[in-house]
């Protein structure tokens, strides 16, 4: 428990860029640092932050300067632990104020020197400042770039005295913000999972980094007055920390459970940027983009999967499935792993993650389905092991089809033979001394990600599942989310580095499948940054409402797999989609804040859209482009919603009404910084697939088109852009039946080729090569299977992507 009280000695160190002529006179009352976009206003007798202005919309955003805090807070020696840090089911909620012991801000400092270097990019102030009953000392560095919207505080804490101090730091911490007069209008990012923009500012809203947070960033931005503020931790080491957002006005980052300081001893607290600038949190979140790229080298996707548009999670048939289909169909029924193909066939998708593949499911039906974690993963004899999945995947990359597999990252049944000989709570997470965290599963526990002979025994499972069939990837279930452990076993130093063991765990699971194949991709189930350097992606499942999902722009390589979605969420926001439908049918975690389904939105699964098709035309844009920071727009229509992405030889336009509605009639839609080289814009309607021209239009330095269609995409090529491929009509065909490939192009400015190849793995042998405009048979193979297959073609042209149905030849 922590205890006494401690006193602070304070040394605040300033680098800023200036302009000149901006910084305060010697001796005044105060200094002010500026540049052509923000300003900050420093007190010369405490050092504490008197002013953060907005120089291009002329707003103060700190409207209470006097609060506590401005820039930082210091609790030293506490005696009160937060109740975030002793809660499992804290979600979000308010922070202490005060944690015991001491609590230090720079207006109860005295400054006792001010220093100040310039150069033609920067200029620095030094400002010192003590706390008469302390023996500590601290340096505050802020770095404001003479072009930047952002300045960069970095802070030391020195243990000056003769005794031991124990310093609970939130830094910074901002009170009193508030964009224009009014900060109820003020609006902030449920920052779990991929981020949900639109919530209250200022209300509380964010927590642990890692569980709360799913990046090291906040933001708060008033859309009326085209403005915001950011918070970003440069942290590289993914320290734990509650990184939030709070009522009056509150940006804080509190770095828990807080460092001891010997006599002698310093402390350096990750940078933290604060960005102040036009425009909405997206101008925040392409700042924490900038930076992320730099600071971690992130899990590139195997070439691969930039031709999956289309995921889905199944289960393989029960035991007691797979006896009925060998008594009652066993020439044609799913008999064996070998006739995986059979459950693809009847939907267009790329990639299924399977579960229920494991001996459990035999050995021990009652845990199944509610409850995956036997924990070995061995392949069911029922369907005849490993070798019989290994030549259905073989068949399936034959169909042109890509396979991952089901593993639960920390649950485990009680009864699993991996415990035996094992004591379970030697690896069993405890959430509190003594408590371990209940998953809800029966027979079942969860286990600690720090584990050591837990991150090695997953290793181990996903090498061998790779290596015995040859699958595309592994997805780790429930991870990877915060939950601290104080499992005296494990002999943590900190029960709150839960982000830092998820880093290591996926680190020995990616080193373990890279030995069998570096191109298999791994997945978790809730996404988070801190991992990306090993993982490839995870499950989308919260609804982002009218606006783009936040690491969709802060973390773009990030693979989205779209769990809840719709076909319409999963355009507006560059997911990989889950669903051939248009809506979203369920509505989660409206206990964490979120809106739950508006009155406005129709009902039920909606119109099946192409856009799994669609997408796949647009991939410089969708996959590799950026989206721009201000969205297209409708007046005339609020219920439609679109996303501008932009590549070097078109920009893409992708919008609908959320729910697919239909229009009115003809929509016209504001398109914002459109290139005057691009003349010309053609929409294709994500449900039939069918070309028109948009009517572009100029006037006044602002470009206009008229989309007719409740979801589509609408293309604007620069004048090199290749021409797209109009294959609109449905491929049908039965088994020895043929099909005609009309390919009628769309030209969009390049010279048109004349040549293209053409894939379908499972009715084309390898691939062939044909001249275009024209038309090309295709042979369906007496003996092909009935379903579904993916047709490409390629060349010279915007790849096109269409799905062939072989149906019954009855």
């Amino acid at each position: 428990m922590l205890t006494g009280v401690a006193c602070l000695a304070i040394v605040c160190v300033a680098i800023v860029a200036v302009l000149a002529g901006e910084m305060g006179e010697p001796g005044g009352d105060s200094v002010r640092l500026a540049n052509s976009r923000l300003a900050l206003t420093f007190d010369r007798q405490t050092g504490a932050l008197l002013s953060l202005m907005n120089l291009q919309t002329g707003d103060e955003y700190l409207k209470d300067p006097k609060l506590p805090g401005n820039p930082f807070v210091l609790h030293v020696d506490p005696t009160v632990i937060p109740q975030a840090a002793r809660d499992p089911g804290w979600w979000s909620a308010e922070v202490e104020e005060d944690l015991g012991g001491l609590m230090v801000s720079p207006g109860g400092c005295r400054v006792i020197s001010l220093k100040q270097q310039s150069s033609r990019s920067a200029a620095t102030v030094t400002i010192e400042s003590e706390h008469a009953k302390t023996g500590l000392r601290q340096t505050l560095t802020i770095t404001l770039p003479t072009q930047a919207e952002y300045a960069d505080l970095t802070l030391r804490v020195t243990n000056t005295g003769s005794l031991q101090r124990t310093v609970v730091t939130a830094f910074p911490h901002l009170r009193g913000l508030s964009l224009g007069p009014d900060r109820e209008t003020n609006l902030g990012i449920m920052m779990a999972s991929y981020g949900t923009p639109g919530v209250r500012a200022w209300a509380n809203s964010g927590g642990w980094y890692g569980r709360e947070t799913s990046m090291q960033w906040q933001a708060a931005y008033e859309p009326r007055l085209d403005e915001g503020i950011g918070m970003i931790i440069m942290d590289p080491e993914c320290a734990s920390k509650l990184i939030r957002r709070g009522p009056g006005g509150l940006l804080s980052t509190l770095h828990y459970p807080g460092t001891i300081l010997a006599p002698g001893a310093s402390h350096v607290y990750p940078t933290a940027r604060l960005v102040v600038h036009r425009g909405t949190w997206r101008v925040t979140a392409q700042r924490y983009s900038d930076w992320y790229a730099r600071a971690f080298r992130v899990r590139k996707p195997p070439s691969w999967l930039k031709d999956v548009d289309l995921y889905y999670g199944g289960w393989i048939p029960s035991a007691d499935q797979v006896a009925r289909a060998k008594r009652e169909s066993p020439s044609d029924g799913f008999t064996s792993f070998e006739r995986m193909p059979l459950l693809y066939r009847d939907g267009p998708y790329d990639l299924i993650e399977w579960a229920m593949y494991n001996q459990g499911v035999v050995d021990e039906p009652e845990s199944y389905g509610p409850y995956m974690g036997d924990g070995l993963y061995l392949f069911r004899s029922d369907l005849g092991g490993p070798a019989a999945m290994r030549e259905g995947v073989r068949r399936l990359h034959a169909m042109g089809r890509r396979i991952m597999f089901y593993v639960a990252g920390n649950s485990l049944l009680r009864s699993s033979a991996l415990l035996k000989g094992q004591r379970p709570e030697d690896w069993m997470l405890m959430d509190r001394p003594g408590h371990g965290y209940d998953v809800g599963y029966p027979n079942g526990f969860s286990v600690c990600p720090g584990y050591g002979p837990w991150q090695q025994h997953l290793a181990h499972t996903a090498r061998r599942i790779l290596a015995e069939t040859g699958a595309d990837g592994i997805r780790l279930d429930e991870l990877a989310g915060f939950v601290p452990c104080f499992n005296p076993a494990h002999r943590h130093s900190s029960p709150y580095d839960s982000v830092r063991w998820l880093r290591e765990l996926t680190r020995t699971v990616r080193a373990a499948m890279d030995e069998v194949n570096p191109d298999a991709i791994l997945l978790t189930e809730n996404p988070l940054d801190a991992v990306h350097e090993s993982v490839n992606g995870a499950l989308q499942m919260f609804q982002p409402g009218r606006e783009i999902d936040a690491m969709r722009i802060a973390v773009p390589t990030m693979v989205g797999m779209a769990y809840h979605p719709g076909a319409v969420e999963s355009a507006l926001n560059g997911w990989i989609g889950g669903k051939v439908t248009a809506r979203r049918v369920t509505w989660p975690w409206e206990h964490r804040g979120l809106a739950g389904k508006p009155d406005w939105y129709a009902d039920g699964p909606g119109p099946e859209l192409r856009w799994h098709e669609l997408r796949a035309s647009f991939p410089e844009a969708i996959g590799e482009g950026r989206v721009a920071t201000t969205d297209p727009s409708a007046p005339s229509d609020p219920r439609w919603v679109g996303r501008l992405w932009r590549a070097r030889r078109y920009w893409l336009l992708v919008g609908g009404t959320l729910d697919a509605a239909p229009l009115q009639g003809e929509l016209r839609v504001i398109v914002p910084g459109l290139p005057a080289r691009i003349r010309r814009a053609v929409e294709i309607d994500a449900q039939t697939l069918r070309p028109r021209d948009a009517d572009l239009r100029r006037s006044g330095g602002m470009a206009t088109i008229v989309v007719r269609s409740a979801v589509s995409a609408v293309i604007f090529p620069m004048p090199d852009c290749p021409p797209l491929m109009d294959i609109s009509g449905e491929l049908r065909a039965r088994r020895g039946g043929e099909i005609t490939l009309d390919m009628k192009p769309i030209p969009l400015g390049g010279r048109l080729p004349s040549r293209v190849r053409i894939t379908c793995p499972g009715l084309i042998d390898g691939s062939l090569t044909a001249r275009w405009p024209g038309s090309v048979r295709l042979v369906v193979p007496p003996d092909a299977m009935i379903g579904l297959y993916p047709l490409r073609v390629e060349g010279d042209s915007l790849p096109v992507k269409r799905w062939i149905r072989v149906a019954d030849d009855r």
